[in-house]
């Protein structure tokens, strides 16, 4: 769509192979762990730098964890919260300062349907990607004045490899089930990717404080 476009993760290698595949050269790479909340600063601040203000962000880092109540402790809430949730809000406090971000931005942030449906075993993934949801409304509230959008994605399942990783542990009649609860069927990462483009565009200009669900149908039965 013609954005310049910085990669923010972990794994330099992975961060390479979807630079690769984007259009045009003024693209960049930053490995970088989003837990290491002191860093952020001179992250900021190094982008900004060198690309100029920021006019979009997308927040799809997560972390997933089945675990138990009987099995949950505080560390786990800690670590999955602090990757799913305060992490985009602690970028968006950084970005927004004016001399970080353009007028009329965009961001978003990647929730899940499990932020406003329980499954047992995700109290920890439910509960951080709930306030995500919940959170972005408060953002684009505080946010509104400079013209700075706010809004989540919600997607159900879409088949990308840690799914297929997934699938592979459970049984066949399992993956019929979850299937099925699909009606559309699974989404593809180009689903995510659209809504994303339209949630950043002039399109979508009177749009904020929502949550877009991208899920084929799941939640509607």
């Amino acid at each position: 769509m013609g954005a310049n476009v910085i990669l923010i993760a972990r794994n330099k290698e992975l961060l390479n192979e979807v630079s690769d595949k984007l259009h045009g050269n003024n693209h960049a790479v930053f490995s970088f762990d989003l837990q290491e909340f002191n860093d952020y600063p001179n992250l900021v601040n190094d982008i900004v730098g060198k690309f100029g203000k920021i006019y979009g962000f997308i927040h799809s880092a997560g972390k997933e964890a089945s675990i138990p109540i009987n099995a949950l402790r505080p560390k786990i809430f800690q670590d999955v919260f602090s990757l799913n949730t305060i992490s985009f809000f602690e970028m968006v406090r950084l970005i927004s300062k004016n001399s970080n971000v353009e007028s009329s931005a965009s961001y978003i942030a990647i929730s899940s349907v499990m932020g406003f449906l329980g499954q047992p075993g995700k109290l920890s993934y439910c509960s951080s990607k709930a306030a995500l949801i919940n959170g972005v409304k408060a953002l684009s509230l505080e946010l509104a004045p400079k013209k700075i959008r706010v809004n989540c994605i919600s997607p159900g399942i879409v088949e990308t490899p840690m799914v297929k990783d997934l699938f592979e542990k459970i049984s066949p009649e399992n993956q019929i089930a979850i299937r099925k609860a699909h009606p559309l069927g699974f989404g593809q990462t180009i689903d995510v990717a659209n809504a994303c483009i339209f949630l950043l565009s002039n399109a979508s200009k009177w749009i904020t404080g929502t949550n877009l669900v991208l899920d084929g149908g799941y939640s509607s039965q």
